[in-house]
């Protein structure tokens, strides 16, 4: 309690529930039976990328047999606050964040002290039990996080046969575990499934975004994404104002606008860290394969396409920080990416960033990322890029499709720039 409280008054300028949720991201929620019971109902956990938990489900001592679905594991995905502020369930046995029953509703508990009165938990999507014409669950075809359909289009990414896999994913390892717990995870998506489950799940959700794992040969990763366009397209489908995004690799620009035409109106490079020294600590088969500088080219490239303000660079926060090569300062190393992120708003690129967590498979999972303060700091320094630039988030998502990232909370919470670009 004391922490939170510390952190609380450390940064007065940020709503008190931006701060919990970012040490909620850091520090996990415990696992208790209440969370079996609300999944029940409630939207779960499909390890359909990444599994967020910060140790393996499958060999913890408090989990039941049953507690694993035939397309989810018996825990909620997400919860919310009642300002509406989204937070995605990273189970940690040794979290001192509780869930527990408090007059008639669910509510968050520090260190067996309530902090939030009333959590919410969203329900589950009708089409998650649905079948397609192949006998497929939909759900493992793709998942929803608040408003925002995502579907992989391959559960797979070939630098991890090289070796050369990003330092803080854990994509192949999931996919293999979640065949261990009874998961079916294809590795490539069939598209007559695909199409069918956008039918259904489009009816309960505005955005979709289309993501997956790296290929080597990028011009047939971009194959992938124009595939599933185009089978969408010719399905009769039409996103409705920035509802369809795409997040490869960095395309050449003419895979760029292919997607474009085929109405992708956002696009989301993940550039994973900004400092030039650390791109191949933790990126190396970006590095390797596509190139620093090549990547940043394809962002500028696809804001010709695009549009300021509809490409996006992701990152993952506080890799920079990663020992050895990395910052040791805090300060230092929130003003380098800062410094970044501004770079990029200049040239009409929004940057995004999601808190490292270091999950079980991937090659840090036994390193651990920076502080609460780390996340608090650059999350309000990104925000006042973004105002300085009049660059607003696109409306391909929203704060209830974050659950994992704080970048709509804070000008929802704080407000929006009067004279912000709209896409």
């Amino acid at each position: 309690m004391k922490r939170l409280e510390e952190l609380i008054s450390k940064f007065p300028e940020i709503p008190r529930t931006i701060v919990i949720k970012v040490d909620l991201l850091k520090r996990g929620l415990k696992y208790t039976p209440i969370l079996r019971e609300i999944a029940e109902w409630a939207a779960p956990a499909t390890y359909s990328i990444y599994d967020l938990d910060h140790e393996y489900w499958h060999t913890r001592d408090d989990v039941a047999k049953d507690d694993v679905g035939k397309g989810w594991v018996k825990v909620p995905c997400e919860f919310r606050f009642p300002d509406d502020t989204t937070i995605g369930t990273i189970i940690d046995s040794k979290s001192p964040y509780e869930i527990r029953r408090g007059n008639g509703k669910y509510v968050l508990s520090l260190e067996e002290t309530p902090i939030i009165d009333e959590i919410i938990f969203p329900p589950r999507p009708k089409w998650y039990t649905k079948k397609t014409s192949n006998n497929t669950l939909m759900c493992s075809v793709g998942f929803q996080f608040g408003d925002c359909l995502m579907f992989v289009t391959i559960n797979h990414c070939e630098y991890f046969k090289t070796g050369d896999a990003c330092v803080f994913c854990c994509l192949n390892p999931t996919t293999a575990r979640s065949r261990d717990l009874g998961i079916d995870r294809k590795i490539v998506r069939n598209i007559e499934d695909f199409i069918e489950t956008y039918s259904e799940a489009s009816k309960e959700a505005a955005h979709m975004n289309l993501s997956g794992g790296g290929l080597i040969d990028r011009k047939q990763e971009a194959g992938r994404y124009v595939q599933m366009l185009s089978a969408l397209r010719d399905g009769g489908y039409r996103p409705r104002p920035a509802e369809w995004t795409v997040s490869p690799q960095a395309l050449e620009e003419e895979d760029a606008r292919r997607l474009y035409d085929l109405g992708a109106e956002v696009i989301c490079y993940p550039m994973e860290v900004w400092q030039e020294n650390m791109w191949p600590i933790i990126c190396p088969g970006k590095s390797k394969f596509v190139g620093r500088d090549r990547w940043i080219n394809s962002l500028i490239k696809a804001v010709e396409i695009f549009g300021r303000g509809n490409v996006k660079a992701q990152f993952v926060g506080g890799c920079e920080m990663a020992p050895p090569h990395g910052f040791k300062d805090i300060d230092e190393a929130v003003k380098s990416t800062l410094d970044g992120f501004e770079w990029l708003a200049q040239r009409g690129i929004i940057s995004q960033f999601t808190q490292w967590t270091n999950n079980p498979g991937s090659k840090f999972e036994n390193v651990e990322p920076p502080p609460a303060e780390y996340y608090l700091k650059l999350g309000y320094g990104l925000h006042k890029v973004l105002l300085k630039y009049d660059l607003s988030w696109p409306k391909n998502m929203c704060h209830k499709c974050s659950p994992m990232a704080t970048r709509y909370d804070f000008p929802r919470l704080l407000g929006e720039p009067t004279n912000a670009v709209k896409p």
